[in-house]
């Protein structure tokens, strides 16, 4: 991940303003790959062209002159950057986006902006990826002797984090996770750079004082809103009063993505923050997040991940990201990496991911959301007989009841990846086809917290009344957009009335094509030519 970058050093009316624009950029982002706008196109220079152009086959030209020699470059249209961007990604590649926010005007530079940072730890957009496997980004770190580890999927919204006595246990713990990417400090000892040299991902070096205790409880309460000396709840951020801002709401009203089928009492208590024994799974409950505060490796993990993605992130906040799970040793049966290999749980003995493994012989659910889940609990089979109890109990009602098995499977398909669908909304990366699927899934709710409560499965009828249906965001929805039509190309999917601005805009193409209607029938009556046409472009 970390790659050396030449220092360029402009000399005086050697680069255009443009190019200088781009030394900035650069500067920003300097171990990136800068795929720079300039009009309809991507453009990428010096080295980042050099590297490029081969690995994606793209020709390699130059431009002008700096410092007396020729400026390499190559390019890619908007239209098709994100396939490109992708395809640089799961090579391992980080890749900066310098979006052009102005048109240039006489003696006026258009506006540019670094907006986004992709790594192989944080990707949300789905084109190129598995929908059915989650992507996350780890922090490995030791403080006095402990071992620990945090990770985030940034697409779903998911944060976990553990403490571990051993490297071989947090070697287990990452075999489960299979991260894409890993932060490690400049400091790490040698067992831990060894760990992530071997594990086979991507790894990011951070200065070590982003692994400082202090850092973690920083951010830990910038993200979270949460003080361990304040005696009230942290704020919920599940409310979606902003339309979206938090991936509670997938768990909320959508059981098949909660993490685990875990009886209430087995939640975290808030009476004793210290007992490793009850933080055996679950969400973290105020008294769990003072157990992290007074864990200093777990706020040197916490922090260390925290604190790159708020970095990726760049104008985009985190509010989606969900409050912690904790990988507790006790909590759930630990797979060290030869025994998930030789059980062929994800990958054959070969490597690969094929349907001859275990996952994908039993893998019959309805969404993505599900998928996912059920690799969890692959990975970290439970170990608590109650809650072995529990799930078997609502396992054993779904099989014998085909109805009501057949139609939850279908209202939980309405609403499609859910998880992901919350993550690039709330990052500002969401487009109308996201909108309905919460639209979908907050329409479908009703009827799954229906079905749940009749259901005779202790577990089943928890996480019906634990569904928060937030009918003011689906009457909010159902009022902005028209699930009828589903060719929403070019913003259609939005009702009139809802934005001046659009209404505008859609006057003016329908009237445009009307003018040039008129000018085609006035030109064949002047001409006399009977099959005339005018025709336009998008250029301009």
């Amino acid at each position: 991940m970390n790659r050396p970058t030449t220092k360029i050093q402009a000399s005086k009316g050697g680069p255009t303003p443009a190019l200088r624009q781009f030394f900035e950029a650069k500067a920003s982002c300097p171990e990136a790959i800068l795929f720079f706008q300039m009009g309809d196109f991507y453009e990428l220079f010096f080295e980042d062209a050099e590297l490029v152009g081969p690995l994606l086959d793209l020709v390699l030209t130059s431009r002008q002159k700096v410092d007396g020699k020729p400026v390499p470059m190559c390019g890619v249209p908007l239209s098709a950057a994100e396939g490109y961007i992708n395809r640089l990604v799961s090579m391992g590649h980080k890749v900066a986006v310098c979006d052009q926010l102005s048109s240039p005007g006489p003696g006026a530079l258009a506006e540019r902006v670094v907006k986004r940072i992709i790594t192989p730890g944080t990707v949300v957009d789905s084109e190129g990826q598995s929908p059915n496997l989650p992507r996350f980004l780890a922090s490995i770190s030791r403080v006095s002797g402990d071992a620990a580890l945090a990770a985030a999927d940034l697409s779903t919204g998911s944060v976990l984090c553990g403490r571990f006595d051993s490297i071989d246990s947090l070697q287990s713990a990452l075999a489960a996770l299979e991260p894409k990417e890993l932060l490690l400090s400049t400091d790490a000892e040698g067992d831990l750079k060894t760990l992530a040299a071997a594990f086979g991902a991507p790894v990011t070096e951070r200065p070590a004082d982003n692994f400082s205790p202090g850092e973690g409880k920083r951010l830990l309460r910038d993200v979270y809103g949460f003080d361990p000396d304040s005696p009230e709840k942290p704020p919920s951020q599940g409310d979606l009063s902003g339309l979206v801002s938090h991936s509670d709401l997938a768990s909320r009203t959508n059981p098949a993505s909660q993490t685990d089928l875990i009886s209430q009492n087995e939640k975290p208590s808030s009476q004793n923050p210290s007992s490793s024994s009850e933080m055996e799974g679950g969400s973290l409950s105020p008294g769990a997040l003072k157990f992290v505060f007074a864990r200093p490796c777990l706020l040197s993990v916490m922090g260390a991940l925290l604190g790159y993605l708020k970095e990726i992130a760049r104008d985009s906040d985190l509010s989606h990201l969900s409050e912690p799970r904790l990988l507790a040793e006790r909590g759930a049966l630990g797979l060290d990496e030869a025994a998930v290999r030789n059980l062929e749980l994800f990958k054959t003995l070969s490597g690969e991911t094929s349907k001859a493994t275990l996952l994908a012989q039993i893998d019959m659910t309805a969404t993505p959301m599900g998928a996912r889940m059920l690799r969890d609990w692959l990975a970290r089979p439970l170990m608590n007989r109650k809650a072995i109890e529990g799930r078997h109990e609502a396992v054993e009602f779904l099989v014998g009841d085909l109805l009501s098995r057949k139609e939850l499977t279908e209202l939980l398909s309405e609403g499609g990846d859910l998880e992901r669908a919350l993550g690039r909304l709330a990052l500002s990366r969401g487009a109308i086809r996201d909108l309905l699927s919460v639209k979908r899934a907050l329409s479908a709710a009703p009827k799954i917290r229906s079905l749940l409560l009749s259901c005779p499965a202790t577990r089943l009828k928890d996480l019906g009344r634990s569904m928060d249906l937030s009918e003011a965001l689906l009457r909010r929805l159902e009022k902005v957009l028209d699930d009828a039509k589903t060719q929403f190309k070019d913003g259609q999917a939005v009702r009139s009335g809802v934005s001046p601005v659009l209404d505008e805009l859609r006057d003016l193409e329908s009237g445009g094509k009307m003018e040039i209607a008129a000018m085609e029938t006035q030109e064949k009556r002047r001409t006399g030519i009977s099959n005339l046409k005018i025709g336009f472009n998008k250029i301009f």
